[in-house]
């Protein structure tokens, strides 16, 4: 493999993205969206560009090389030492490589336990990338771990990190930033300075971005078992005992502690965990970076428009196209229609269990939820809000996708049996279903308690939908009255929120809402495109990366 000749002062040639998902390869949440916009902008922008993902079994390896136009090539096999308490272990991990596009480089580490679970003395299959799926649970003859996180997922993550440093060298690849995406990858600038591990010298001088994509409890990727941290890892035990965070090893912290810069994923959620007490949320996480001189900045994710474009609803399999900009809304009351149909009568739908339904109705308005049911998403606030609003108001309709937290799922299916006609649940996941209920609703509820950034608003303006934002985290690039509704408070707030859309509607020329609409997919195309982001952004954090010494573990 030819080397690359030396970056001129400033200048990024090539990046190195860890994640543990990747646009439709393997996803679970917004990192997916994040990692697929960001290494697609970088590589459009000619930055050489690689992403290292695991192999899941759930890959569809011939639908990715056909997608690619070519095969994917393997690397060979090599042992990573992860070892356990009083017994050492390694795990043979090879590398198959993808080339998704020019400049884009996809690395599956391939490991027999990305792709297995070892349950009771037999190996189980997994389906699921985080936790164990109804059928994973089933045939480990334990279906009470539905649902629940790998019980192994401090060594997956530790696994990928271990993995990824030993292709660095092997793959001859010399990456002016390495750019680590949440807890899972958070890791890596530590155990690059652990030449005994395997790790080649030079690897301890790597600049890293490292960003946390959620900093809320139950993201950070900790072991309260520090015997288990401090064997697989190979730290020694005064350098785990630092990275404590609430008494377990923290990687969000270790990370932080050590990475060349770290980011989150917008400039409001960042200011929130430096400033405000929501960083009690995260275990004090961003408080207790800075107290060792580490600061926190906040990047707004972006959005590629492209994607999500209703004038082309071949792609996106609406039964009608429009085009929000031009003002042109004709096929969305056609979208409108057509999904109020499906709600009515339960159109089968792989994955989706529907409970309730829709009564078609032209001129009444619709909103929307799509996401998942969790309390941090504010559902709870949202299902008291509309009992109040459909209550009041016979012709506002509701109709909500997603899946999730049980008790959620029970009030929105009490709601929609509640509200015969006037509101439905779509429960289960469907990605071929949300573009349709973002193209038919009028707006689009985002109730989240916090909300590091949110894509959903973003998704909902590309599709004519006018978000209504609780004005947290990233949510506040939805401004009230100018591209979406916003409001700050409860349930109700939220009703209030929605009277005031219900006024907007009913407007007879719908004047503003238009305008409102026009207003939010312009700023999406002047500010919150991947590439614009990347440019005025991430490339101006990678070059102070690459200048800014990470601090060293003194051994």
């Amino acid at each position: 493999m030819s080397r690359d000749p030396p970056p001129a002062a400033g200048e990024i040639r090539t990046v190195v993205h860890v994640a543990r998902e990747f646009g439709s390869l393997a996803g679970a949440g917004g990192v997916k969206d994040v990692t697929e916009g960001l290494c697609m902008a970088s590589a459009a922008a000619g930055i050489r560009t690689h992403l290292f993902l695991p192999r899941y079994a759930t890959i569809d390896l011939a639908r990715a090389e056909a997608e690619a136009g070519a095969g994917i090539a393997g690397e060979g096999g090599i042992e990573i030492p992860l070892n356990l308490p009083g017994r050492a272990c390694t795990e043979t991990v090879s590398f198959g490589r993808l080339e998704l596009r020019d400049g884009l480089t996809i690395h599956l580490v391939d490991a027999r336990r990305f792709r297995y679970l070892e349950e009771g003395g037999g190996s189980v299959e997994r389906r699921g990338i985080y936790q164990y799926t109804v059928e994973d649970a089933a045939e480990a003859g334990r279906p009470e771990l539905a649902g629940r996180g790998h019980g192994d997922a401090f060594l997956l993550n530790l696994l990928l990190v271990k993995a990824v440093l030993r292709a660095l060298p092997l793959l001859d690849l010399r990456p002016d930033v390495v750019h680590l995406h949440d807890g899972h990858a958070a890791l890596l600038p530590v155990l690059a300075q652990l030449s005994g591990e395997g790790c080649a010298p030079a690897l301890r001088h790597l600049a890293t971005v490292l960003t946390i994509h959620n900093a809320g409890l139950g993201y950070h990727q900790e072991t309260g078992d520090l015997d288990l941290a401090a064997a697989s890892t190979g730290l020694p035990r005064d350098v785990v005992d630092r990275c404590l965070l609430l008494g377990s090893f923290d990687p969000l912290l270790a990370g932080g502690l050590f990475a060349s810069a770290v980011n989150t994923v917008s400039e409001n959620y960042a200011r929130e965990l430096r400033r405000t007490g929501l960083d009690r949320t995260t275990g004090w996480l961003v408080h207790t970076l800075a107290g060792q001189g580490v600061e926190v900045s906040g990047i707004t994710n972006g959005v590629d428009p492209r994607r999500l474009d209703p004038s082309r609803p071949e792609r996106l399999g609406l039964p009608a196209g429009f085009s929000v900009a031009a003002g042109d809304l004709a096929g969305k009351a056609v979208c409108k229609r057509e999904l109020e149909e499906a709600a009515r009568r339960g159109e089968p739908v792989p994955g989706v269990r529907w409970h309730g339904g829709l009564e078609p109705h032209d001129d009444a308005p619709l909103f929307t939820y799509v996401g998942r049911f969790a309390a941090q998403k504010g559902c709870d606030v949202m299902v008291r809000a509309l009992r109040r609003i459909l209550a009041e108001d016979g012709e506002a309709r509701f109709l909500a996708l997603g899946e999730g937290d049980p008790a959620v799922v029970e009030d929105l299916a009490g709601l929609a049996e509640a509200f015969p006609g006037r509101a439905a649940l779509a429960e289960g996941y469907a990605p071929g279903l949300a573009p349709r209920v973002f193209a038919a609703g009028d707006f689009c509820l985002v109730p989240s308690v916090y909300e590091p950034c949110g894509l959903t608003d973003f998704l909902a303006q590309l599709m004519g939908n006018v978000p209504i934002v609780h004005r947290v985290g990233g949510l506040v690039k939805t401004v009230d009255g100018v591209n979406g509704l916003g409001y700050l408070g409860g349930d109700l707030e939220l009703a209030e929120a929605i009277r005031r859309a219900l006024a907007l509607h009913r407007e007879p020329a719908r004047t503003t809402l238009e305008e409102i609409r026009r207003t939010a997919v312009r700023l999406i195309h002047e500010h919150f495109t991947w590439d614009r982001v990347l440019a005025r952004k991430y490339l101006p954090l990678y070059r102070e990366a690459r200048f800014r010494a990470a601090p060293e573990i003194p051994f």
